[in-house]
């Protein structure tokens, strides 16, 4: 039966339920629980879709909530991603990131095909497929404290230049259907003008003589970055590339601070609000689960592949898994892409939904191998 709530029921429920699951977790029961808590909040919104009538879930107070815990996270990341001698990590992670989109592109894409989907349906859903998520493991890894170990550090990069890739895909969709691109070419570009002031910012910050910079100059910063994100998300930026880009650039200032911290604890508490959107997004949608479960299946292990391969390739024999698994999750810029698909017709709902499928496989079961061992301290 559909009760047909809103946006702000959605969130409402959402939060309240996020927040049982995490007392839950907590409590002597939850050691009882073989699985994260974030697979609980993707069946939270799951089910709370089917009461949702709304539109899809990607615009929803929910989502945007959600997305804003990712966005402090990868951004306090940031701050400590970047610096003295990084030139080896922007390589190592430039090729992870090339190399992971390129192999997810041509083995996503050949899935679909395979499973008769049509070669514009597949290309499309194998671009949206490509790029990776960062609040998976950001989760996992500020849970288990290794959010500044070697692995995460090219993980946290490499993410940020997934997303540049993504857009540049959401671009290209949009000019190949002729349905526009001008919005896309704003977006890109706002991201450029991001990281080219953050570079500035960065060469005179590390040129100039070494200072503390107080509470009141950090809360400047992270108050500047913040509006930034908000800039990028009215323009088609990405505010992960943008908060992240800025965050580093600052570095000097803001990541020996307690307001980073802060920013990095506020995101985690958001966080959850994401996995109840992205279940969400996955119980919007109406489909043929007999035939949608098995491309999604032999999907999800082709893009856990890709970037495993492409970890390998990159970052070296040791530690590779952690970080290939760490970039196997797929949520913001996917949907993003496949919204825009499906809105110009190059897509179906059931591709939306086999898409909101791969991410949920993903998710789940990145979140299940990282919280054992695969995360490494370097």
């Amino acid at each position: 039966m559909n009760l047909g709530i809103g946006d702000v029921e959605l969130l409402v429920g959402g939060t309240l339920g996020a927040w049982l699951i995490a007392k839950f977790m907590s409590s002597w029961f939850g050691r009882f629980v073989p699985f994260p808590a974030m697979a609980l909040e993707l069946a939270l919104g799951f089910a709370l879709a089917r009461l949702h009538l709304a539109g899809t879930p990607v615009g929803s107070p929910t989502y945007l909530v959600g997305e804003a815990g990712v966005v402090a996270i990868i951004a306090a990341g940031g701050t400590h991603s970047l610096g003295v001698g990084s030139g080896p990590l922007l390589r190592r992670a430039g090729l992870i990131a090339v190399t992971g989109v390129a192999l997810s592109i041509a083995l996503i894409g050949s899935v679909f095909a395979t499973f008769a989907w049509g070669t514009e349906a597949a290309l499309v859903i194998a671009l949206a497929l490509a790029p990776s998520s960062a609040g998976v493991a950001s989760r996992v890894l500020i849970g288990r404290a290794a959010n500044h170990t070697r692995q995460a550090r090219t993980f946290f990069v490499t993410a940020v230049l997934d997303d540049i890739l993504g857009l540049a895909g959401l671009a290209a969709i949009q000019v190949a259907l002729a349905n526009g691109g001008l919005g896309e070419a704003v977006g890109v570009l706002g991201d450029l003008v991001a990281i080219i002031a953050a570079a500035v910012a960065y060469l005179i910050m590390s040129r100039g003589p070494s200072r503390s910079f107080g509470r009141r100059s950090q809360l400047v910063a992270w108050g500047a970055i913040a509006l930034a994100a908000i800039i990028a998300q009215l323009i088609g930026a990405s505010p992960i590339v943008t908060s992240f880009a800025l965050a580093a650039g600052l570095s000097h200032a803001l990541k020996e601070g307690e307001l980073t911290e802060w920013v990095e604890k506020g995101g985690f508490i958001l966080l959850p609000l994401f996995f109840v959107a992205l279940g969400a997004i996955a119980g919007s949608y109406p489909a043929n689960l007999g035939s949608a479960i098995p491309v999604a299946v032999v999907a999800a292990v082709a893009a856990l592949l890709a970037k495993v391969v492409a970890a390998r390739v990159g970052y070296g024999a040791r530690g590779f898994l952690g970080v290939g698994v760490m970039l196997a999750p797929r949520a913001e810029i996917t949907f993003v892409i496949a919204v825009a698909a499906l809105q110009a017709g190059a897509i179906n709902i059931d591709a939306v939904f086999v898409i909101a499928l791969v991410a949920v496989l993903l998710g789940t079961g990145a979140s299940l191998a990282l919280a054992e061992h695969l995360v490494l301290e370097e």
